[in-house]
């Protein structure tokens, strides 16, 4: 934040005191070149901190970090054998991972599901967990398009959050 105030504090300054030092075609030219600058620092930062949220892409790194849970919801069964189709349980350890993201059982507020669809589309049902992460305040998971295995996956997910 101190860089970014810096940079808006002496960017003007820099390119009135060009224009008259120098000529009219310095501070045409600077004015192009610190805002590219600028850009170009805000998106190095954004790639590194893209790269840090990177999760599991398949479910054996899963394991091979937490353990074998202890049961694991199909939720849509054609991304089962990916973490995005299931919901891996550790009843010992309370936690729920969902589309390959750890979340406390206790975080969990809430958990629903609704379609997602708009008109004139094939239902699109989808599970939503509400938590008390900021950074993950909603999970979706896709269940497909019936309306009565999104209900047992639903009930499936509930009796694990009461469970102790």
């Amino acid at each position: 934040m101190k860089r970014k105030s810096i940079y808006l504090a002496i960017g003007p300054i820099s390119l009135i005191l060009l224009g008259f030092i120098f000529s009219l075609k310095a501070t045409i030219i600077a004015a192009v070149v610190l805002p590219a600058a600028c850009f170009l620092l805000k998106l190095k930062n954004r790639k590194t901190s893209i790269q840090k949220s990177v999760r599991p892409t398949k479910i054996e790194d899963i394991i091979d970090i937490y353990g074998n849970p202890d049961d694991i919801i199909l939720v849509n069964p054609i991304h089962g054998n990916e973490p995005d189709g299931i919901i891996m349980i550790y009843n010992k350890k309370g936690l729920f991972i969902i589309c390959g993201i750890p979340v406390n059982k206790n975080d969990i507020i809430d958990v629903t599901f609704n379609n997602a669809s708009m008109a004139y589309i094939q239902n699109d049902y989808q599970i939503v967990f509400t938590t008390k992460s900021e950074n993950n305040p909603y999970l979706f998971i896709h269940v497909g398009n019936d309306a009565l295995y999104a209900k047992e996956v639903l009930m499936q997910i509930k009796q694990h959050l009461d469970y102790e």
